[in-house]
């Protein structure tokens, strides 16, 4: 998220935790971070100048002062995963806890590599329209070894896919970010 979002590295380390603790404070995120306060209250105003994070109230924990009640906004950006199997194709528009909002599926007319961007693009276009927010990226799944850096299957057995830089070429057809996993 980091390096297309221009959010330091300390910002994206509380994001992470933002979405595995979704209401938290201050407090608890410079314990659970490790991070200084002042980095923590820098990160923080990052991400709510973004939309990521907001305050919803107080909290006393005891005695002393009260804590700002933070909670994480997981539909102010919308992620898609694409899921390839060898009939068909499946993408999946979610918010950034993976909460899905809509899903588009077509079968694959082959197990050629353009086939299967032909159909993801084909359920993108089906789900931007449903899209009410960002949409700020694509996961694709694939099947066979996968070269994460490169985003491309060094090898799929089934799909007799060498060397195909699948990222690059679904990229090209979005216009977004493409990461690609097994």
């Amino acid at each position: 998220m980091s390096e297309r979002a221009g959010i330091s590295p300390s910002s994206e380390a509380l994001f992470d935790l933002v979405r595995s603790h979704p209401v938290t404070t201050r407090t608890e995120l410079v314990q659970l971070s490790g991070l200084s306060k002042a980095t923590v209250s820098e990160a923080i105003a990052s991400l709510m100048a973004l939309g990521l994070l907001k305050e919803v109230g107080k909290r006393q924990p005891g005695r002393g002062r009260s804590q700002v009640v933070l909670e994480f906004q997981p539909a102010t950006r919308l992620v898609l995963g694409a899921h390839y199997t060898e009939r068909a194709c499946r993408v999946v528009l979610a918010d950034l806890l993976a909460s899905p909002v809509a899903q588009a599926e077509r079968p694959l007319r082959s197990t050629e590599p353009e086939a299967f961007v032909e159909a993801v693009v084909a359920c993108v276009g089906d789900l931007m329209p449903r899209a009410d927010a960002p949409v700020v990226g694509l996961g694709a799944g694939t099947p066979g070894l996968i070269d994460a850096s490169r985003r491309e299957v060094v090898i799929s057995v089934p799909q007799q896919w060498f060397h195909v830089p699948i990222g690059a070429m679904l990229e090209e057809r979005l216009n977004l970010p493409v990461v690609v996993a097994n």
